[in-house]
């Protein structure tokens, strides 16, 4: 793997990142989000300090992750009870 440095911008201020080169592509668009999401909290709420701001940006993204893993976890135990049933099937 290639590690490579970049540098992003969040809030203002940068930051260099030694990085695997495959990680590039989704750590650009993550640091879009964020950006994307802090210009959203500012235009929307009263939210002037960068630390609050900041806090209810990585929030909205930590709530995000924890529905879409109990989104994930709930599918893949639907699909472990319908191999079950199509294997209980077949074995009786």
């Amino acid at each position: 793997m290639e590690e490579i440095t970049i540098t992003i911008t969040i809030l203002d201020r940068t930051y260099r990142l030694k990085i695997d080169r495959e990680e590039e592509v989704a750590i650009l668009n993550a640091v879009d989000q964020v950006n994307e999401k802090i210009r959203e909290y500012t235009l929307n709420f009263a939210l002037r300090d960068r630390q609050d701001l900041l806090a209810m940006v990585l929030l909205h993204f930590a709530s995000n992750t924890s529905k879409m893993m109990k989104e994930s976890e709930s599918g893949i135990i639907e699909k472990l009870k319908e191999l079950d049933r199509w294997l209980s099937k077949d074995l009786y």
